[in-house]
């Protein structure tokens, strides 16, 4: 849209809440790591964890789950599996 645009038309995405993937998801499930980052300015939340390492993973099953890297740092390309669920985030570990 150009500045000045009406934007009574426009659609946004829904907001995606939150969920649980525990029920569909296993420890042992795996992956490929899409994208990762690594978060060292955290929210207050969050800032006694920093530096941590967020990932997105493609699964097998063609889903993406973004969660928590656990143990060594993994990059683009790594196979992962589930290590666990705590609080509603997924933890990936690479797999040896």
């Amino acid at each position: 849209m150009a500045p000045g645009d009406d934007c009574a038309g426009a659609v946004s995405a829904p907001y995606n809440r939150p969920t649980r993937h525990s029920a569909t998801l296993v420890a042992g499930m795996q992956g490929i790591v899409y994208t990762e980052t690594v978060v060292h300015m955290a929210p207050a939340a969050l800032v006694d964890l920093a530096p941590y390492q967020l990932v997105m993973v493609d699964l097998a099953d063609g889903r993406r789950i973004t969660g928590r890297a656990e143990g060594e740092r993994v990059t683009i390309g790594d196979a992962v599996e589930v290590a666990a669920e705590r609080e509603g985030v997924m933890f990936f570990r690479r797999l040896a």
